[in-house]
């Protein structure tokens, strides 16, 4: 055997061992197995995750299940409602879950009603109750976006402006 192969069967079987192991530990933590075929890419700020969720969102043709701690009422929020809207008038099922902390003072509950006029299914997340006075403590701190059971972002960019940063204010996203 020529060297290049027995590196080459050294590189296979150590990928299988990683690929085995991987196997296990996603096993154990997720409670499913590995399925083949899904690729994982990194999107580093909004000016990459944006666009991306905004074409998957565009894209969808069965159902959108959007969660975020934050969504501004701002250019960048109406962007994703507008787009969410557009979807809903398609009759792909949306739904969108916030966090009444994160969106207190940041989103107007007329923004809200105007997705629910559209079909959206909007709820908030553990908004405070007078039958669980210290209830509210708990938030909901996730951002995920899952499009058609096909394509997901789980990260930690909300919704806003803040996040897409000002280049001409020298402000990074």
């Amino acid at each position: 055997m020529s060297t290049g192969v027995q590196l080459e069967k050294v590189e296979r079987d150590s990928l299988h061992t990683v690929r085995t192991l991987a196997e296990q530990a996603f096993s154990r933590a997720a409670g499913a197995p590995l399925i083949e075929g899904n690729r994982v890419r990194l999107l580093k700020d909004a000016r990459e995750n944006y666009p991306a969720w905004l074409n998957a969102i565009r894209a969808a043709k069965h159902h959108i299940h959007f969660e975020s701690y934050i969504i501004h009422e701002d250019d960048a929020g109406r962007e994703f409602g507008d787009a969410l809207i557009a979807k809903a008038g398609q009759g792909v099922r949306v739904r969108v879950l916030y966090d009444w902390m994160g969106g207190f003072r940041k989103t107007s509950r007329h923004f809200w009603n105007h997705l629910r006029a559209a079909g959206i299914e909007v709820r908030c997340y553990n908004p405070p109750r007078i039958d669980s006075p210290f209830g509210w403590m708990s938030r909901d701190h996730r951002k995920t976006l899952g499009v058609d059971g096909e394509i997901a972002f789980i990260t930690g960019l909300c919704v806003g402006i803040n996040w897409v940063g000002d280049p001409a204010k020298k402000i990074d996203p």
